[in-house]
Protein backbone atom coordinates (compact mmCIF):
# COMPACT_ATOMS: atom_id res chain seq x y z
CA UNK A 1 0.00 0.00 0.00
CA UNK A 2 1.13 3.60 -0.79
CA UNK A 3 0.96 6.69 1.47
CA UNK A 4 -1.35 9.52 -0.05
CA UNK A 5 -2.39 13.07 0.81
CA UNK A 6 -5.67 14.79 0.71
CA UNK A 7 -7.59 17.36 0.63
CA UNK A 8 -11.90 17.57 0.53
CA UNK A 9 -14.77 19.22 2.19
CA UNK A 10 -16.53 17.61 5.20
CA UNK A 11 -20.15 16.74 5.26
CA UNK A 12 -20.38 20.35 7.06
CA UNK A 13 -18.11 21.58 4.01
CA UNK A 14 -15.03 22.44 6.22
CA UNK A 15 -11.71 22.22 4.05
CA UNK A 16 -9.95 18.92 5.99
CA UNK A 17 -6.80 17.72 4.75
CA UNK A 18 -4.43 14.66 6.11
CA UNK A 19 -2.47 11.48 4.72
CA UNK A 20 -3.73 7.94 4.05
CA UNK A 21 -2.73 4.58 3.05
CA UNK A 22 -4.29 2.87 -0.27
CA UNK A 23 -3.61 0.79 -3.11
CA UNK A 24 -3.86 3.91 -5.16
CA UNK A 25 -5.61 7.12 -5.68
CA UNK A 26 -8.69 5.47 -6.73
CA UNK A 27 -9.25 3.28 -3.52
CA UNK A 28 -8.66 6.08 -1.55
CA UNK A 29 -10.94 8.55 -3.35
CA UNK A 30 -13.70 5.96 -2.53
CA UNK A 31 -12.07 5.54 1.31
CA UNK A 32 -13.14 9.29 1.28
CA UNK A 33 -16.58 9.17 0.02
CA UNK A 34 -17.27 6.27 3.12
CA UNK A 35 -16.15 9.06 5.32
CA UNK A 36 -18.88 11.47 3.77
CA UNK A 37 -15.60 13.63 2.73
CA UNK A 38 -15.54 14.44 -0.78
CA UNK A 39 -11.62 14.59 -2.50
CA UNK A 40 -10.89 17.83 -3.59
CA UNK A 41 -7.19 17.07 -4.44
CA UNK A 42 -5.05 13.43 -3.54
CA UNK A 43 -1.70 13.04 -4.44
CA UNK A 44 1.26 10.65 -3.03
CA UNK A 45 2.54 11.66 -0.22
CA UNK A 46 6.13 13.19 0.02
CA UNK A 47 8.61 10.98 2.26
CA UNK A 48 10.49 13.12 4.48
CA UNK A 49 14.01 12.29 6.42
CA UNK A 50 13.85 15.02 8.32
CA UNK A 51 13.96 13.52 11.68
CA UNK A 52 11.91 16.07 13.24
CA UNK A 53 8.78 15.37 10.72
CA UNK A 54 9.34 11.89 11.58
CA UNK A 55 8.84 11.94 15.19
CA UNK A 56 6.20 14.55 14.84
CA UNK A 57 4.00 12.38 12.58
CA UNK A 58 4.85 9.40 14.48
CA UNK A 59 3.37 10.74 17.63
CA UNK A 60 -0.19 11.76 15.76
CA UNK A 61 0.10 8.43 14.16
CA UNK A 62 -2.91 6.06 15.91
CA UNK A 63 -1.45 3.12 17.80
CA UNK A 64 -2.96 0.48 19.66
CA UNK A 65 -1.61 -2.23 21.71
CA UNK A 66 -1.43 -5.62 20.93
CA UNK A 67 -3.55 -6.65 23.88
CA UNK A 68 -6.06 -4.90 21.76
CA UNK A 69 -6.29 -6.68 18.77
CA UNK A 70 -6.06 -9.90 20.54
CA UNK A 71 -9.23 -8.96 22.61
CA UNK A 72 -10.90 -7.93 19.17
CA UNK A 73 -10.14 -11.19 17.51
CA UNK A 74 -11.32 -13.32 20.06
CA UNK A 75 -14.42 -11.30 20.97
CA UNK A 76 -15.17 -10.80 16.71
CA UNK A 77 -14.89 -14.59 17.28
CA UNK A 78 -17.14 -15.38 20.19
CA UNK A 79 -19.78 -12.96 18.32
CA UNK A 80 -19.67 -14.63 15.35
CA UNK A 81 -19.66 -17.96 16.24
CA UNK A 82 -22.64 -17.34 18.37
CA UNK A 83 -24.73 -16.13 15.12
CA UNK A 84 -24.42 -12.68 15.71
CA UNK A 85 -24.46 -10.17 12.21
CA UNK A 86 -21.22 -8.67 12.01
CA UNK A 87 -22.13 -4.74 11.84
CA UNK A 88 -24.20 -5.36 15.25
CA UNK A 89 -20.70 -7.64 16.50
CA UNK A 90 -19.02 -4.59 15.45
CA UNK A 91 -20.95 -1.92 17.43
CA UNK A 92 -21.44 -3.90 20.70
CA UNK A 93 -16.95 -3.80 20.81
CA UNK A 94 -17.02 -0.27 19.94
CA UNK A 95 -18.99 0.39 22.80
CA UNK A 96 -16.99 -2.30 24.95
CA UNK A 97 -13.99 -1.18 24.24
CA UNK A 98 -11.56 1.04 26.68
CA UNK A 99 -9.11 2.18 24.38
CA UNK A 100 -10.48 5.43 22.74
CA UNK A 101 -8.32 4.95 19.44
CA UNK A 102 -9.72 1.48 18.89
CA UNK A 103 -13.35 2.57 19.79
CA UNK A 104 -12.78 5.38 16.74
CA UNK A 105 -11.01 2.63 14.54
CA UNK A 106 -13.87 0.61 14.90
CA UNK A 107 -16.88 3.20 14.30
CA UNK A 108 -14.88 3.69 11.28
CA UNK A 109 -15.33 0.21 10.05
CA UNK A 110 -18.64 -0.11 11.25
CA UNK A 111 -19.31 2.65 8.57
CA UNK A 112 -17.28 1.51 5.68
CA UNK A 113 -19.64 -1.97 6.12
CA UNK A 114 -22.67 0.19 6.72
CA UNK A 115 -21.84 1.53 3.11
CA UNK A 116 -20.77 -1.41 1.30
CA UNK A 117 -17.30 -2.00 2.03
CA UNK A 118 -16.04 -5.73 2.56
CA UNK A 119 -14.42 -6.02 6.10
CA UNK A 120 -10.84 -7.14 4.44
CA UNK A 121 -11.19 -3.70 3.02
CA UNK A 122 -12.19 -1.43 5.57
CA UNK A 123 -9.23 -3.22 7.81
CA UNK A 124 -6.37 -2.08 5.17
CA UNK A 125 -7.86 1.53 5.58
CA UNK A 126 -5.90 1.25 8.83
CA UNK A 127 -2.31 -0.36 8.45
CA UNK A 128 -1.01 1.86 11.60
CA UNK A 129 -3.87 -0.82 13.40
CA UNK A 130 -3.77 -3.49 11.46
CA UNK A 131 -1.33 -5.15 9.90
CA UNK A 132 -1.37 -6.91 6.53
CA UNK A 133 -1.54 -10.62 7.66
CA UNK A 134 -4.48 -9.55 9.79
CA UNK A 135 -6.27 -8.02 6.82
CA UNK A 136 -5.24 -10.77 4.34
CA UNK A 137 -6.39 -13.82 7.08
CA UNK A 138 -9.79 -11.92 7.53
CA UNK A 139 -10.12 -11.48 3.43
CA UNK A 140 -9.59 -15.48 3.66
CA UNK A 141 -12.28 -15.58 5.91
CA UNK A 142 -14.54 -13.72 4.19
CA UNK A 143 -14.36 -15.76 0.87
CA UNK A 144 -14.42 -18.95 2.49
CA UNK A 145 -17.27 -18.23 4.97
CA UNK A 146 -15.28 -19.14 7.49
CA UNK A 147 -14.64 -15.50 8.92
CA UNK A 148 -14.92 -16.85 12.71
CA UNK A 149 -12.18 -19.29 12.31
CA UNK A 150 -10.01 -16.65 10.77
CA UNK A 151 -10.37 -14.63 13.74
CA UNK A 152 -9.76 -17.84 15.91
CA UNK A 153 -6.49 -17.95 14.22
CA UNK A 154 -5.38 -14.47 14.02
CA UNK A 155 -5.78 -14.35 18.45
CA UNK A 156 -3.73 -17.75 18.63
CA UNK A 157 -1.34 -16.00 16.31
CA UNK A 158 -1.05 -12.81 18.16
CA UNK A 159 -1.36 -14.25 21.76
CA UNK A 160 1.83 -16.12 20.80
CA UNK A 161 3.49 -13.42 19.14
CA UNK A 162 3.02 -10.91 22.25
CA UNK A 163 4.41 -13.33 24.61
CA UNK A 164 7.53 -13.72 22.65
CA UNK A 165 7.78 -10.39 22.79
CA UNK A 166 7.28 -10.03 26.51
CA UNK A 167 9.76 -12.56 27.22
CA UNK A 168 12.29 -11.19 25.68
CA UNK A 169 11.46 -7.60 26.87
CA UNK A 170 11.27 -9.28 30.49
CA UNK A 171 14.72 -10.62 30.60
CA UNK A 172 16.37 -7.58 28.80
CA UNK A 173 15.02 -5.70 31.23
CA UNK A 174 17.30 -6.69 34.39
CA UNK A 175 21.01 -5.58 32.70
CA UNK A 176 19.37 -2.60 30.82
CA UNK A 177 18.29 -1.32 34.32
CA UNK A 178 21.85 -2.67 36.12
CA UNK A 179 23.71 -0.50 33.11
CA UNK A 180 21.22 2.64 33.20
CA UNK A 181 22.03 2.77 37.05
CA UNK A 182 25.25 2.26 36.98
CA UNK A 183 25.80 4.85 34.26
CA UNK A 184 23.49 7.47 36.73
CA UNK A 185 26.01 6.84 39.25
CA UNK A 186 28.99 7.65 37.31
CA UNK A 187 27.77 10.66 36.41
CA UNK A 188 25.92 11.77 39.44
CA UNK A 189 29.94 10.71 41.04
CA UNK A 190 31.75 12.95 38.33
CA UNK A 191 29.98 16.29 38.47
CA UNK A 192 28.92 16.26 42.56
CA UNK A 193 31.17 13.98 44.57
CA UNK A 194 34.38 14.16 43.20
CA UNK A 195 34.87 17.85 42.85
CA UNK A 196 34.09 17.93 46.27
CA UNK A 197 37.13 15.98 47.43
CA UNK A 198 39.17 17.87 44.53
CA UNK A 199 38.87 20.68 46.33
CA UNK A 200 39.85 19.14 49.94
CA UNK A 201 42.83 17.18 48.32
CA UNK A 202 44.11 20.54 46.52
CA UNK A 203 43.82 22.15 49.86
CA UNK A 204 46.09 20.00 51.68
CA UNK A 205 49.49 20.87 48.57
CA UNK A 206 50.25 17.32 48.45
CA UNK A 207 51.09 14.78 45.77
CA UNK A 208 48.20 12.64 45.20
CA UNK A 209 48.58 9.07 44.23
CA UNK A 210 48.02 7.99 39.94
CA UNK A 211 44.56 6.39 40.44
CA UNK A 212 42.98 9.80 42.50
CA UNK A 213 45.12 11.88 39.71
CA UNK A 214 43.26 9.87 36.79
CA UNK A 215 39.78 9.94 39.02
CA UNK A 216 39.68 13.77 38.89
CA UNK A 217 41.24 14.69 35.50
CA UNK A 218 38.10 12.18 34.06
CA UNK A 219 35.34 14.12 36.29
CA UNK A 220 37.29 17.80 35.70
CA UNK A 221 36.68 16.66 31.80
CA UNK A 222 33.39 16.39 32.32
CA UNK A 223 32.67 19.79 34.20
CA UNK A 224 34.40 21.14 31.30
CA UNK A 225 32.95 19.74 28.43
CA UNK A 226 29.93 18.16 29.62
CA UNK A 227 28.22 20.75 27.29
CA UNK A 228 30.04 19.59 23.48
CA UNK A 229 29.77 16.00 25.33
CA UNK A 230 26.21 16.18 25.88
CA UNK A 231 25.55 18.14 22.01
CA UNK A 232 27.80 15.49 20.31
CA UNK A 233 25.68 12.35 21.86
CA UNK A 234 22.49 14.42 20.83
CA UNK A 235 24.04 14.75 17.56
CA UNK A 236 24.98 11.56 17.08
CA UNK A 237 21.66 9.98 18.14
CA UNK A 238 19.76 12.23 16.02
CA UNK A 239 22.18 11.48 12.78
CA UNK A 240 21.56 7.77 13.59
CA UNK A 241 18.37 7.54 14.00
CA UNK A 242 17.72 9.44 10.86
CA UNK A 243 20.00 7.34 8.70
CA UNK A 244 18.17 4.44 10.17
CA UNK A 245 15.02 6.09 8.68
CA UNK A 246 16.55 5.38 5.27
CA UNK A 247 16.37 2.62 2.73
CA UNK A 248 19.70 1.88 3.48
CA UNK A 249 20.19 2.87 6.54
CA UNK A 250 17.43 0.16 7.60
CA UNK A 251 18.99 -2.37 5.88
CA UNK A 252 22.66 -1.92 7.10
CA UNK A 253 21.07 -1.62 10.60
CA UNK A 254 19.24 -4.88 10.48
CA UNK A 255 22.07 -6.76 8.60
CA UNK A 256 24.41 -5.47 11.80
CA UNK A 257 21.87 -6.64 14.48
CA UNK A 258 22.15 -9.99 12.98
CA UNK A 259 25.48 -9.87 13.51
CA UNK A 260 25.65 -8.35 17.02
CA UNK A 261 27.50 -10.85 20.08
CA UNK A 262 25.32 -12.49 22.18
CA UNK A 263 22.07 -11.11 21.04
CA UNK A 264 22.53 -11.29 17.06
CA UNK A 265 21.58 -15.18 17.46
CA UNK A 266 18.60 -14.58 19.88
CA UNK A 267 17.17 -11.90 17.30
CA UNK A 268 17.59 -14.34 14.28
CA UNK A 269 15.76 -17.27 16.14
CA UNK A 270 12.63 -14.96 16.85
CA UNK A 271 12.22 -14.04 13.52
CA UNK A 272 12.47 -17.50 12.47
CA UNK A 273 10.16 -18.59 14.94
CA UNK A 274 7.88 -15.55 13.79
CA UNK A 275 8.34 -16.56 10.60
CA UNK A 276 7.69 -20.50 11.10
CA UNK A 277 4.18 -19.23 12.95
CA UNK A 278 3.24 -16.74 10.17
CA UNK A 279 3.52 -19.16 7.12
CA UNK A 280 1.63 -21.80 8.89
CA UNK A 281 -1.10 -19.17 9.75
CA UNK A 282 -0.99 -18.49 5.74
CA UNK A 283 -1.54 -22.31 4.84
CA UNK A 284 -3.88 -23.11 7.43
CA UNK A 285 -6.05 -20.14 6.01
CA UNK A 286 -5.68 -20.86 2.53
CA UNK A 287 -4.07 -17.90 1.40
CA UNK A 288 -2.08 -17.88 -2.36
CA UNK A 289 1.67 -18.41 -1.86
CA UNK A 290 2.63 -15.35 -3.85
CA UNK A 291 0.59 -13.44 -1.29
CA UNK A 292 1.69 -15.04 1.83
CA UNK A 293 5.71 -14.37 0.99
CA UNK A 294 4.58 -10.79 0.33
CA UNK A 295 2.56 -10.60 3.66
CA UNK A 296 5.53 -12.97 5.75
CA UNK A 297 8.36 -10.20 4.14
CA UNK A 298 6.32 -7.33 5.74
CA UNK A 299 6.30 -8.94 9.09
CA UNK A 300 9.69 -9.73 9.76
CA UNK A 301 10.57 -6.44 10.73
CA UNK A 302 14.12 -7.01 9.63
CA UNK A 303 15.24 -5.82 5.55
CA UNK A 304 17.67 -8.31 5.57
CA UNK A 305 15.26 -11.35 6.09
CA UNK A 306 12.55 -9.62 4.10
CA UNK A 307 14.52 -9.68 0.75
CA UNK A 308 15.25 -13.66 1.12
CA UNK A 309 11.82 -14.28 1.71
CA UNK A 310 10.63 -12.11 -1.51
CA UNK A 311 13.35 -14.23 -3.50
CA UNK A 312 11.74 -17.93 -2.09
CA UNK A 313 8.29 -16.35 -3.61
CA UNK A 314 10.10 -15.71 -6.93
CA UNK A 315 11.32 -19.07 -6.62
CA UNK A 316 8.04 -20.78 -5.99
CA UNK A 317 6.31 -18.60 -8.45
CA UNK A 318 8.78 -20.01 -10.78
CA UNK A 319 7.89 -23.69 -9.85
CA UNK A 320 10.22 -24.37 -7.00
CA UNK A 321 9.37 -26.34 -4.08
CA UNK A 322 9.13 -24.36 -0.76
CA UNK A 323 11.79 -26.71 0.68
CA UNK A 324 14.34 -25.92 -2.59
CA UNK A 325 13.63 -22.53 -2.54
CA UNK A 326 14.57 -21.88 1.14
CA UNK A 327 17.75 -24.32 0.16
CA UNK A 328 18.57 -21.30 -2.44
CA UNK A 329 18.25 -18.32 -0.37
CA UNK A 330 21.08 -19.40 1.79
CA UNK A 331 19.29 -17.87 5.20
CA UNK A 332 17.33 -20.93 6.66
CA UNK A 333 19.02 -23.48 9.32
CA UNK A 334 19.67 -27.03 8.26
CA UNK A 335 16.11 -27.77 10.69
CA UNK A 336 14.06 -25.31 8.73
CA UNK A 337 14.67 -26.53 5.61
CA UNK A 338 14.38 -30.70 6.52
CA UNK A 339 11.31 -30.17 8.33
CA UNK A 340 10.32 -28.18 4.99
CA UNK A 341 11.10 -31.34 2.95
CA UNK A 342 9.44 -33.35 5.33
CA UNK A 343 6.01 -31.03 5.03
CA UNK A 344 6.01 -31.14 1.47
CA UNK A 345 6.25 -34.77 1.15
CA UNK A 346 3.50 -35.51 4.14
CA UNK A 347 0.85 -32.82 3.15
CA UNK A 348 1.72 -31.50 6.60
CA UNK A 349 3.53 -28.66 5.98
CA UNK A 350 1.64 -26.34 8.73
CA UNK A 351 1.95 -28.65 11.28
CA UNK A 352 5.61 -29.22 11.30
CA UNK A 353 6.04 -25.14 10.71
CA UNK A 354 4.07 -24.72 13.90
CA UNK A 355 6.38 -27.08 15.72
CA UNK A 356 9.43 -25.29 14.46
CA UNK A 357 7.97 -22.47 15.50
CA UNK A 358 7.46 -23.20 18.82
CA UNK A 359 11.27 -24.87 18.83
CA UNK A 360 12.02 -21.62 18.10
CA UNK A 361 10.58 -20.09 20.89
CA UNK A 362 11.61 -22.42 23.09
CA UNK A 363 15.05 -22.11 22.13
CA UNK A 364 14.97 -18.24 22.20
CA UNK A 365 13.98 -18.47 25.88
CA UNK A 366 16.90 -20.68 26.81
CA UNK A 367 19.17 -18.44 25.33
CA UNK A 368 17.88 -15.40 27.04
CA UNK A 369 17.83 -16.97 30.45
CA UNK A 370 21.62 -18.36 29.30
CA UNK A 371 22.39 -14.36 28.26
CA UNK A 372 21.17 -13.19 31.93
CA UNK A 373 23.44 -16.04 33.06
CA UNK A 374 26.34 -14.47 31.83
CA UNK A 375 25.86 -11.15 32.52
CA UNK A 376 24.79 -11.38 36.40
CA UNK A 377 28.75 -11.77 36.43
CA UNK A 378 30.18 -9.51 34.33
CA UNK A 379 27.72 -6.77 35.61
CA UNK A 380 28.44 -7.44 38.87
CA UNK A 381 32.18 -7.60 38.17
CA UNK A 382 31.79 -4.24 35.94
CA UNK A 383 30.47 -2.86 39.35
CA UNK A 384 33.36 -3.76 41.43
CA UNK A 385 35.74 -2.89 39.21
CA UNK A 386 34.26 0.71 39.40
CA UNK A 387 33.48 0.55 43.12
CA UNK A 388 36.99 -0.05 43.26
CA UNK A 389 38.16 2.69 40.69
CA UNK A 390 36.07 4.90 42.96
CA UNK A 391 37.89 3.74 46.57
CA UNK A 392 41.45 3.74 45.28
CA UNK A 393 41.07 7.14 43.59
CA UNK A 394 39.18 8.75 46.66
CA UNK A 395 40.29 6.79 49.73
CA UNK A 396 44.24 6.25 49.34
CA UNK A 397 44.92 10.29 49.45
CA UNK A 398 42.95 10.46 52.21
CA UNK A 399 45.04 7.73 53.90
CA UNK A 400 48.33 8.90 52.98
CA UNK A 401 47.27 12.59 54.52
CA UNK A 402 46.48 10.52 57.74
CA UNK A 403 49.29 8.36 58.00
CA UNK A 404 50.80 11.91 57.60
CA UNK A 405 49.14 13.96 59.95
CA UNK A 406 49.68 11.27 62.96
CA UNK A 407 53.32 10.65 61.54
Amino acid sequence: MASFSYSGRSAEGKLVSGQMEADNSDAAATYLVTRNIIPLEISPAKISNNAFIILHEQLKTKKVNSLDLIFFSRQMYTLLRSGIPILAALRDLGKSTSSKTMQQVIEEIHTALGNGQELSTALRHHPEIFPPLFASIVEVGESSGNLDESFQLLATYLDKARELSHNIRSALRYPLIVIAAISAALIVINIFVIPTFASVFASFHAELPLMTRIVIGISDFMLTYWPYLLGTALVLALSTWTYIRTDRGRFLWHSYKLKLPLVGDIIFRSIMGRFAHTLSLCIKAGIPWSKTFTIISKTTDNDLIAQHVLQMRDSIEQGIGIAQAATECNLFPPLVIQMLHVGEQTGTLDKLLGEIGEFYEREVAYQIKSLNDALEPLLLMMISIIVLILALGVFLPMWDLSRAATG
